[in-house]
């Protein structure tokens, strides 16, 4: 069943990408650019940027070529010392900083949220409508029961669970390139009982969803019952 696990993990990851690409340009990118004036600062470095590309050919550390190609000449260390502390230099290195982090902090914020909504549709919204699955483990047949009982995930226990997994093999997932999600895997690789890091957390269990789980726990119960006559016997 690791194997489906896997594949259900990789639809839903297809399908977070598109949902993430889909909100953040759709979406938070214009709302962030309108919201936060974030062309004007990108228009604001490039500018900051030219002036800083003049000065260093007044320095004649570059020049340019018939193409407007930059070329990059050898200077001595004396220019390169007298460049580094002109005035003008030390403030525009100080406004292109300020610039591009401004931008970087907003684009990035811009991204966390397209991908906290989108994990979230995909992970809790979705698992909540069609009970306990999402597209991933309704394709490949795999649904979610409590770890210590023969029931369905309650709803709270999903968005539970979705919380755990968003923030444990999504966001921290991002951020380690992908190191968590691994380790994740393989400690359902190793465990007997298949479950993973974030099964534990959550306290439940994937298990295959082809037979209904009533099903299961009426022949479970019908043997309980055989087991207590065949001892009274």
């Amino acid at each position: 069943m690791i194997g489906r696990r896997l594949l259900a993990f990789l639809v839903d990851v297809l399908i977070l990408m598109i949902l993430f690409f889909f909100l953040y340009f759709l979406l938070f990118k214009p709302v962030m650019n309108n919201s936060y004036h974030l062309s004007s600062h990108k228009g604001s470095y490039s500018q900051y940027l030219s002036e800083y590309d003049s000065i260093r050919a007044e320095y004649g550390i570059i020049s340019y070529g018939s193409d407007s190609s930059i070329i990059y000449n050898s200077v001595t260390d004396e220019i390169k010392n007298a460049f580094l502390n002109d005035s003008r230099i030390i403030l525009l290195t100080k406004e292109m900083q300020y610039e591009a982090k401004y931008v970087f902090t907003y684009t990035m914020l811009g991204c966390f949220y397209s991908i906290l909504c989108s994990s979230s549709l995909v992970f809790i919204i979705v698992p909540l409508c069609i009970k306990t699955k999402t597209i991933g483990r309704l394709c490949m047949k795999l649904t979610l029961m409590k770890s210590n009982e023969k029931k369905y995930l309650p709803w709270y226990f999903v968005i539970v669970r979705g919380v755990v997994f968003i923030v444990l093999d999504i966001i921290l997932g991002v951020l380690t390139l992908g190191i968590v999600p691994l380790a994740d895997l393989l400690v359902a690789v190793l465990s007997k009982d298949d479950r993973s890091i974030v099964d534990h957390l959550s306290c439940c269990r994937v298990i295959d969803g082809v037979i209904p789980l009533e099903f299961i726990e009426s022949v479970d119960d019908w043997f309980d019952s055989y087991k207590k006559v065949s001892v009274s016997l």
